[in-house]
């Protein structure tokens, strides 16, 4: 039998977990009516939220950004082989986490991913996948 209690308790913490490493600027984001969002600016916190495994903030955030732009998975098709795009949403969300010890570990996970990563053929999964251990 599903837990739904359970599952709606680590679908919170999971947001809340995200919404605290945001910068005001990205939590104010959330707080702002959905039809009034940039299409851009959902696809940016989709895949940050992606890259650091928060994947109900995901899930969250492409169910808001459906409802109001039919066009959000073109622009993630523009964006998942946008190595410096993608690269530059995710350096400046890491330097504005307010909190500087968990801000530097979240950069030591992004240096981890980034280092796995092929620029020239680059595609966005490739931030998804763990390093293959030698």
């Amino acid at each position: 039998m599903i837990d739904k209690r359970s599952d709606k308790e680590e679908w919170e913490k999971d947001i809340t977990l995200f919404l605290m490493l945001c910068s005001k600027k990205d939590a104010l984001f959330l707080s702002i009516p959905e039809c009034e969002r940039k299409g851009e600016d959902y696809v940016r916190l989709m895949m940050i939220a992606l890259v650091f495994g928060f994947r109900c903030a995901f899930m969250r955030i492409l169910g808001e950004a459906e409802r109001c732009h039919a066009d959000i998975m073109g622009i993630v098709a523009e964006t998942v082989r946008d190595y410096d795009r993608v690269s530059g949403w995710i350096e400046e969300f890491v330097e504005a986490i307010p909190d500087k010890e968990v801000r530097e570990l979240v950069q030591k996970e992004w240096e981890r991913k980034r280092a796995a990563v092929d620029e020239k053929n680059f595609h966005f999964n490739q931030l998804l996948r763990e390093r293959e251990k030698h």
